[in-house]
Order: C-alpha cells, then structure tokens, then sequence
C-alpha cells in the first residue's frame, strides 16, 4: 500500500490581531524575527540619537554661556565709565590708553592702586587721583607737570632729544612736544647729565632759577620774555659754592648774571640799569652783572 506524502505546510508568518484589526508578524518565524530585529534597531537608533541631541544641547548651552561671559563677545558689557578731570596737555584718548589693560567688566574688581601707578609712570603726569564711583564710574583727576624750562640732550643712540623741566627740578618728556615749543621757554645749557629717565631724573637747584623767573614775570617782563636760556655756574648737586651764579641770556640781552641771594635786590638793580626815560630797554652789547652786593657792573 503506498502513502501519500503530505507537502509540509508553509510556515505561518502572520496572524491576524483581534484588538488591532490588522495583521501582526509571527515572532517565532524567520520573517517575524527578521522584522523584530529590524523595529528593535530602529526604536534603539531613535533613542540614540535623541541622547546624542540632548548632549550637543548640553554641551552647546555650556559653550554659548561661556561665550557670555568673554568680554567683547555675547551679551553688552557694561565696562566702568571713565570720567576724566584735571589734565590739559595730556589728551583724554591717551589717559584711556594708559589705563584702559586694568580695567574690568565689574567696577569692584578694578584695582584703583595700580590704575594711579600705571598713570604716574608717566613722566607728565605728576599726581593722579583714582576714586570708584558705583555702580559704573571711575573718576580720575590729573595733575599735570608744568614746564618752566626745555632740555635739549643727547640720547642713548647720539640723537638729539627734547625734554621739559618742571618748578621742582623733574625732567619729563612732553605729550606735545610741537605745543610745548612754541612755548618758547628757556633752555638749561651746561648739564651733565649720564641718563635721563621719564619723571624721576631731578636737575637739582632749579627751584631758585624758578624763583628767579617768576620775579623776573612780574616786576621786569620784557626781560623775562626775552630770556631764552639759564645756566648754573660752581653749583654742586643744586647747593651753591663760592662764586656760584646763575646766568640768563637772552634775544636782545647779551647776558646777565645773577648771585644766588636776594633776587628782589638784584631785580631792582636790573631795572635800574635797563630803565632810561622810565622805559626798560634791552641791549645785546652788554653783560650785565648783579651778583656784587655793591652797583650792578656793566660790561
């Protein structure tokens, strides 16, 4: 008796979900499990990409708050207002210039010490006064140096340079030295001076040749306006020594020579020789010599 062989029935790949109304895939087959794999890798790639998402977030957040914080960059930094008072010479944009690496978003943390030192290094400046205004304002008050004489000297590299002299002997170098020119202060001749540092090299003795210029501005100003150098002669270290003498030379007057005492004497003296008819007149024939405590000599 032969038997019939029975075709092997095709694997079931899917069944039919009531509660759905649609066709669900057989795990257990080949096909179902194919499908299983392929929505399980599909659901995890999903769930991959949003945490890599969430994590460029994060650290994007991190870096755009960070840029904030950079000065110059992100959000507008309220950088403390400089009110500046005091100065003539020296310009505004250079006093900004000098003090502008030590300033800070936040006024507290500026350090108004250093801003005063960075400002007195510079040889004009002769005081400057740094007071914190909160909440946003710095205000610093400059004294300037005032010239009463010129220096001309050779540098370091053998090129002729020019300085300014204050009232008490301080050699600076001028912002402005076309301005301070037309000044047309005197200059000091016979210096001997090794190196001269911004601000700090003193020209000791200057204070009585000061003294000297303003009584001269005073009660003789055509003389005054007419000098156009000063020399100090057998001074040591500005303290005079015997025969010491400071000498003025001028457009019109040849030379005149003064002691170390009593200008107001020796100013009338002067007048006295100059004055003809009640008017002061200058001559560059003579050399007029007032030291003697006796009458003025002329020569």
């Amino acid at each position: 008796m032969l038997r019939k062989n029975r075709k092997s029935a095709p694997e079931r790949t899917n069944r039919w979900s009531k509660d759905s109304q649609q066709l669900k895939p057989v795990v257990l087959s080949a096909d179902g499990r194919k499908r299983f794999w392929l929505t399980l890798l599909r659901r995890s790639s999903v769930v991959w990409v949003a945490v890599l998402v969430a994590a460029l977030l994060a650290v994007g957040l991190q870096m755009w708050q960070s840029w904030r914080k950079i000065p110059g960059l992100g959000e507008k930094v309220d950088w403390p207002v400089l009110v500046i008072s005091g100065n003539s010479s020296l310009p505004d944009s250079k006093i900004q210039a000098m003090v502008q690496p030590l300033l800070t978003p936040r006024l507290a943390a500026v350090n108004a010490f250093r801003v005063k030192a960075a400002l007195e290094r510079n040889g004009q400046v002769k005081r400057a006064e740094v007071e914190k205004d909160f909440p946003n304002q710095l205000n610093i008050h400059i004294t300037e140096r005032l010239p009463i004489l010129m220096l001309a000297a050779m540098d370091e590299e053998n090129q002729l340079s020019f300085w300014a002299i204050d009232e008490s002997g301080v050699v600076f170098r001028p912002f402005d030295l076309e301005r301070m020119k037309a000044l047309e202060l005197p200059f000091v001749e016979g210096l001997d001076l090794v190196r001269i540092e911004d601000g700090v090299t003193i020209v000791p003795g200057i204070s009585r040749v000061h003294y000297l210029l303003q009584l001269l501005e005073r009660d003789a100003y055509e003389v005054y306006e007419d000098i156009r150098s000063v020399s100090m002669l057998n001074y040591n270290e500005g303290e005079p020594e015997l025969g010491a003498v400071i000498v003025l030379k001028g457009r019109k007057l040849r030379q005149i020579v003064f002691g170390v005492e009593n200008f107001e004497y020796q100013v009338v003296k002067l007048l006295g020789v100059l004055s003809v008819a009640g008017r002061v007149r200058l001559s560059e024939k003579n050399v007029i010599d007032l030291s003697y405590s006796g009458d003025a000599i002329v020569r």
